[in-house]
């Protein structure tokens, strides 16, 4: 048995009553617009999808019943690059801090009309990509429908995540102290370190991340750990380069000085080996054989800390974005993010959904292109009844 199997059995034999009688229960409402809806046994199993990416984003904004965030911001939104993945990995917390969805961008950074019309329904929309990928003038279209638009983005995805952690512990801070002011100290953070140059297990630690206090995802670049990461891992978010001074030095000035513990746990072997060659000393390494059975440990560790609830997200582990918007959807939802291939339900995943007693709603995030109709029909038979 690996080192984390012994740790994941050991959290499991502690909390496993705590997990049944306090898991929490999701206050987002899914009313689907677009796609699909079916009720088995006593589970909602909700297809949300489109002929697009960028439209299956829309479709998740539209049906998802997002609050207010509980601060000046109002109500927000992230805008992402629809055209490459490392900017929106670690996305999932701060769209959970402040209660947001997020949607894509076209291709070439700019919005669509449709895409536009629910942006401009938003008080704030934080841009989570660089400008090479969101272009300075989509803010400024954003700013002509009314919207505040600001970004949120570093010189690279690494100053990014460490950008976007530090901007979730704010934001979240602000939203349970008073609405208006962050508190005056941070304790303990929970990081999850994930691999920056693929994009499943990032995808995969963002929901329990962002369903834990204080919980931020970081990326390492494969199985090295660099220096902004290493930096933010040691309290220290005043490396991460690029960012909007106007924007971040709020953010920073509030930091400094804090003396935070930090509680490290690793998505995927690499970064567990990023995590050991840096001298990081992880609590659980959460590794799998593979993406399938990685995103399956992640769900099953959130699920033994009590920090998820009766819902899951479902999204395609080939293909990105859909798994940029439903790890932010599963996040607001206190629910995993499990990946499944297209064709096919792997069995970890499968596993993940037949061992549950008791499943509210079940979100299938992706058109055919991405999950096929089989698969859904394959979720529907194991749901329990």
């Amino acid at each position: 048995m690996s080192v984390s199997s012994r740790r994941l059995l050991g959290i499991a034999a502690s909390v496993a009553v705590l997990a049944a009688a306090a898991a929490p229960a999701s206050a987002l409402e899914i009313i689907p617009r677009n796609g699909s809806a079916q009720t088995v046994g006593q589970t909602r199993l909700i297809r949300l999808d489109s002929d697009t990416r960028q439209g299956t984003a829309l479709s998740i904004a539209q049906a998802g019943q997002f609050p207010q965030s509980g601060t000046v911001l109002e109500r927000v939104a992230l805008l992402a690059a629809s055209a490459d993945f490392p900017d929106a990995l670690a996305a999932a917390p701060l769209a959970t801090a402040l209660s947001a969805p997020v949607l894509l961008t076209q291709a070439d950074g700019s919005i669509s009309a449709a895409v536009m019309d629910q942006l401009a329904s938003y008080d704030t929309v934080i841009v989570v990509s660089g400008s090479g990928l969101v272009p300075d003038s989509t803010l400024g279209a954003l700013r002509g429908r009314g919207v505040e638009a600001v970004r949120y983005a570093g010189a690279t995805r690494y100053d990014t995540a460490a950008a976007l952690a530090l901007a979730t512990l704010y934001w979240d801070s602000v939203v349970n102290f008073d609405g208006t002011s962050p508190q005056p100290s941070i304790e303990e953070m929970s990081i999850y370190l994930a691999d920056g140059l693929k994009f499943p297990d990032a995808l995969a630690a963002g929901p329990v991340a962002s369903s834990e206090e204080n919980g931020i995802v970081l990326l390492t670049s494969g199985g090295a750990l660099p220096s902004v990461t290493a930096a933010a891992v040691n309290g220290n978010f005043g490396a991460i380069n690029g960012v909007d001074a106007g924007v971040f030095d709020r953010f920073q000035a509030w930091w400094s000085g804090f003396e935070t513990k930090a509680r490290v746990q690793t998505v995927g072997g690499a970064a567990r080996d990023a995590a050991r060659s840096g001298g990081v000393n992880a609590i659980y390494d959460l590794v799998g054989s593979d993406r399938y059975e990685t995103a399956a440990k992640v769900a099953q560790f959130g699920r033994n800390r009590a920090v998820f609830g009766d819902d899951m997200v479902l999204a395609s582990g080939q293909k990105f974005a859909d798994g940029v918007v439903g790890g932010a959807l599963g996040g607001n939802l206190s629910a995993p993010l499990l990946l499944t291939r297209g064709d096919g339900l792997p069995a970890v995943t499968r596993a993940q959904i037949a061992g549950r007693d008791s499943l509210d709603v079940v979100v299938v995030v992706g058109g055919e292109g991405s999950v096929s109709s089989g698969v859904v029909d394959q979720v529907a038979e194991i749901l329990p009844r």
